[in-house]
């Protein structure tokens, strides 16, 4: 328990830090941008063969997507602190999509690959590229919701540890529970104590005599 505390503690400390970190305008986290890119480009190579915007947009939704995802599953594992430490991530992974986003209009960003720029070619084509500065700051706020879901997630077990608890014990006659479920199932065998009686045999045949 108490190494589970430290560590909400430290990831609500990355969340804030987070937080602010995108609320000032952040571009790119350290190194984290990195696993970002990668997946911008899963993002575009699982669906290179969409039709219309699902391809360009693709990239940039991966990266924002697989973090939250992540952030749920082990929300749904009870692990509050990784959970949270997702809600981080994918804060700091909208916080450089809305980067991408604002700088469609003019097209200033080194490019990796092709050069085609996803959103000037998204807003292009929907003949709005006005929509870039608006759509950007939404994307913005969507990061810095995200780092304070994360705080949220975070926190909460500090503030409710006998919730904590009573979850731990829950979990815990829920497996044995499912242990003594599976030692019904298995087949018994019976110690046997008493030794087995001699089996009975015919007597012999009484030796034929002379009349």
């Amino acid at each position: 328990m108490k190494w589970r505390n430290a560590a909400s503690v430290g990831v609500a400390l990355l969340c804030v830090a987070a937080g602010v970190w995108v609320y000032l305008g952040g571009e790119r986290a350290f190194l984290i941008s990195y696993v970002d890119l990668g997946l911008h480009e899963l993002g575009h190579l699982l669906l290179a063969w969409a039709p219309g915007l699902v391809a360009p947009l693709a990239g940039s939704v991966f990266q924002v997507v697989i973090p939250i995802a992540l952030a749920f599953y082990f929300g749904l594992r009870q692990e509050s602190y990784a959970s949270a430490l997702m809600f981080a991530w994918a804060a700091t992974s909208a916080a450089n999509v809305a980067v991408y986003v604002a700088d469609a209009p003019n097209q200033e960003l080194w490019l990796l690959g092709t050069g085609r720029h996803d959103w000037a070619w998204v807003f292009g084509q929907l003949g709005h590229l006005d929509w870039a500065a608006p759509f950007a700051s939404g994307v913005r706020w969507f990061a810095v919701a995200l780092a304070a879901i994360g705080l949220i997630v975070a926190v909460v077990p500090l503030l409710t540890p006998h919730a904590r608890k009573r979850a731990i014990a829950r979990d815990r006659a829920k497996a044995e529970a499912r242990e003594a479920a599976l030692c019904a199932k298995a087949p018994r065998h019976e110690p046997r104590n008493i030794p087995d009686a001699p089996s009975k045999q015919a007597p012999p045949a009484a030796p034929a005599g002379r009349f």
